[in-house]
């Protein structure tokens, strides 16, 4: 035994590390061979010209291919293919939370409005603007709780069956992160649409219905 290298992927990315050997060549070709050879990056045309002269001036009869060991691994392990998906989850996933936030102001929006002559009502009788963001900050409780609850749920199933020997650890801080952009979402909406409230002419909304 010569030495032990690290652990690399020499399968597919979805596979787990089985145990590798390596065999020193005998100085004898039989068949199809492979060389590993290190060179400079910055200069590869002028290796793949010198190493191609060399095997054609001892195998002139053989053919001989050349390329790069980065991007044979990185390509036919189908690295660039889950790279491919993760940058489309990746834009998807901002498109969703946009248009959710989208469809939660418009949702909210239309609440407000389809209470405002009953704000009207509470604001012209003396309440403050706490008290018309809590009422419509306890409408939208239930939804909010239902909507952490189904999305933490699916998103570790989905995690769960996710094909890979090897994937990152699921972290309770991204819950965490995701739950408070969803409440800060939905309380700077009702924020908004109080604040229209408080600082209207209750006339007005007792006028619109």
């Amino acid at each position: 035994m010569v030495g032990v290298v690290r652990d690399f992927h020499q399968n597919n990315m979805h596979n787990r590390i089985e145990p590798y050997v390596f065999i020193l060549h005998s100085g004898k070709v039989y068949g199809e061979s492979i060389y590993s050879i290190r060179v400079k990056s910055d200069d590869l045309v002028s290796a793949k010209q010198k190493i191609t002269g060399i095997f054609e001036a001892y195998f002139p009869n053989d053919a001989f291919e050349f390329w790069v060991l980065e991007e044979r691994l990185y390509r036919g392990n189908a690295y660039e293919t889950w790279d491919g998906v993760n940058k489309t989850f990746r834009f998807f996933t901002l498109l969703a939370v946009l248009i959710s936030a989208m469809g939660l102001f418009g949702l909210i929006s239309y609440t407000a409005k389809r209470r405002t002559e009953e704000m009207g009502f509470r604001k012209a009788f003396g309440s403050r603007p706490s008290q018309i963001y809590a009422m419509l900050a306890k409408e939208f409780m239930p939804l909010l709780l239902a909507a952490v609850i189904l999305g933490s749920t699916g998103a570790f199933l989905f995690y769960r069956y996710l094909p890979g020997a090897y994937k990152c650890p699921l972290q309770p801080g991204e819950f965490v992160i995701a739950w408070a952009l969803l409440i800060f979402i939905t309380l700077a909406t009702i924020s908004y649409q109080a604040m229209l409230v408080a600082f209207s002419n209750p006339v007005k909304s007792l006028r619109y219905e």
